[in-house]
């Protein structure tokens, strides 16, 4: 599978699912990011941000040559902090070293009114693990897992593997058995690879697709 086969790839995500995306320190999460994002074909999305992640995903698509301004309409709840604004915020979540008050969360994801199965996006959530303490930080993974089945979205979790294996490497285990999904994105320099290691699609299981330099540079020419 390449890059033209994004869409339909992305339409075999059920309502309701948890999408757990593993990525290494430099394997440039947010082109994937941004590859799904042009590809949504109107669904509508928002971003939980955590930690200003999404400014520094902006950013980093900037230099790459990517057009970000279909971000400013964007809706986005911001969680545990930051002073940087991208997107259009239109709530944000404090964080303390033992939880993050989901009953709060999901009052703002109300206040989204949004149309459809959202395409959820949360940048950052390795960044929240490492704000909270031990008990804490599994019970964010209890809180995750409470969201499963919730038909109103797909959600996308992006977290950076090397920082969570360091730090609590038990939790990436009980969020791969958390998520319905389980994507690993891989770069070796030449080519971006999308692996699904594990799928509530059957169909989609051990699939790989495949995107390379040329590809993603002619992206960033045509939007």
């Amino acid at each position: 599978m390449s890059i033209v086969d994004l869409p339909e790839f992305l339409s075999a995500f059920y309502p309701g699912e948890t999408v757990l995306i593993e990525y290494d320190t430099v394997s440039m999460p947010e082109v994937l990011f941004y590859l799904i994002f042009i590809n949504r074909e109107n669904r509508p999305m928002l971003i939980d941000d955590v930690a200003d992640t999404l400014c520094e995903t902006l950013t980093k698509l900037e230099f790459i040559g990517f057009d970000i301004s279909g971000f400013k309409e964007v809706p986005v709840i911001k969680i545990g902090g930051g002073s940087r604004k991208c997107g259009n915020v239109f709530g944000e979540v404090d964080v303390d070293r033992y939880s993050l008050d989901i009953g709060y969360y999901s009052r703002i994801f109300e206040k989204a009114s949004l149309n459809g199965v959202v395409l959820n996006h949360v940048l950052g959530i390795h960044k929240l693990f490492l704000s909270l303490e031990r008990r804490g930080a599994i019970r964010l993974v209890k809180n995750i897992a409470m969201f499963e089945g919730d038909r109103r979205r797909i959600a996308f979790y992006f977290i950076n593997r090397d920082v969570v294996e360091t730090s609590y490497p038990e939790l990436l285990l009980l969020l791969e058995e958390t998520a319905s999904t389980v994507l690993n994105w891989i770069s070796d320099g030449e080519k971006f690879v999308l692996y699904v290691s594990k799928s509530a699609n059957l169909g989609i299981m051990g699939k790989e697709l495949s995107f390379t330099l040329d590809e993603i540079s002619s992206l960033a020419q045509s939007f």
